[in-house]
């Protein structure tokens, strides 16, 4: 049901303003009325219709069953209602229903809530990958990618954690073969060289491996001859 009807002070000179009955229950239906198409059942309630009973009205606004139903009289008299029944309830029709609620409102309301919904499914959908690329970083932190040396493998691991951390993470196992064969194309199989190629992207956050650049080898070789001179 949408958030507000509107009553014009001219209902102070409709004909059961003093029926206190009547009154409320008119009130009662303008407030239960759907302000949407609804489905019900095998039913379809269009806008400005509800589904109820006799004894339900009755028990909603404390009237007798015989006070309900003078009154649904006195509203269907005058054009105010009908009703149609079905045999375990009655669908309720407030005639002229645009009249008494802003429809523009109700349209507006009704995208909202949609719109809300689609955000809530696309949370939803970022919850699901989150928790996946959650797993994803906790296999690559457990994972040996390089059993046969330790230095290429953890060189590699920080590169996997560099591009968790620029979320660009590797998603599939096919990508991480088309890395690791990429690595072993640059290199040649030597894995000194992997290494420096692994540091050299993960020291400038690049997404991709690339060959090494020449100022970057010949520091990888000068310290490399420092260690080997000492």
């Amino acid at each position: 049901m949408c958030g507000s009807i509107k009553i014009d002070r001219k209902i102070l000179e409709w004909e059961w303003y003093k029926d206190k009955n009547t009154k409320i229950l008119f009130l009662h239906c303008l407030l239960k009325a759907n302000y949407k198409e609804t489905k019900y059942k095998e039913l379809i309630l269009e806008r400005g219709q509800f589904v109820s009973s006799i004894t339900s009205l009755s028990q909603e606004l404390s009237l007798t069953p015989n006070e309900v139903r003078t009154a649904i009289n006195h509203l269907k008299s005058t054009g105010e209602i009908t009703s149609k029944s079905h045999s375990k309830f009655t669908v309720f029709t407030v005639v002229c229903y645009d009249s008494y609620t802003n429809k523009s409102q109700a349209e507006s309301q009704t995208n909202h809530m949609d719109s809300n919904k689609q955000i809530t499914n696309k949370s939803y959908s970022d919850a699901q990958s989150i928790d996946r690329m959650s797993t994803m970083q906790k296999e690559s932190k457990d994972k040996i990618y390089y059993p046969k040396d330790e230095l290429l493998n953890s060189a590699f691991k920080e590169f996997l954690t560099m591009r968790n951390k620029i979320k660009k993470p590797i998603a599939t196992k096919q990508a991480m073969t088309r890395i690791r064969n990429k690595i072993e194309s640059l290199s040649g199989g030597d894995n000194d060289l992997a290494i420096q190629i692994l540091n050299q992207s993960t020291d400038h956050c690049w997404q991709d491996v690339y060959p090494l650049r020449e100022e970057t080898q010949m520091k990888s070789n000068n310290i490399y001859d420092e260690w080997r001179n000492a």
